[in-house]
């Protein structure tokens, strides 16, 4: 609904008879949006809808490469390579007991 809706100011906006056909309170309506990645355009005025638009996504950060000569790239050619990782043993059920020795 708030893609069909008319663009204003850089937002849409839901009226209340688009809330009323979905259910929606205001508040849960607000709620709902913002968990989809909406965020109000600006404060809305007495008796006008809020505007609504999508968040940009942040682009991830590239990752740095690694400088070769800094002191920890020395140190790790010296280290041997860490152990490959093990397989934890699996823990006992919670329902089962070990059986206990005769108490005397």
């Amino acid at each position: 609904m708030l893609r069909a809706a008319p663009r204003e100011h850089g937002g849409s906006a839901l009226s209340e008879a688009d809330l009323q056909a979905l259910g929606w309170s205001a508040g849960e309506a607000e709620a709902i949006l913002r968990a989809l990645g909406y965020a109000p355009v600006r404060t809305p005025r007495p008796g006008e809808p809020t505007l609504w638009r999508r968040r940009q996504q942040r682009p991830e950060p590239a990752p740095r490469p690694a400088r070769p000569d800094s002191p920890f790239a020395a140190l790790s050619a010296l280290s041997p390579p860490a152990p490959a990782d093990r397989k934890r043993p699996r823990r006992r059920r919670s329902g089962r007991k070990p059986p206990r020795a005769a108490q005397a």
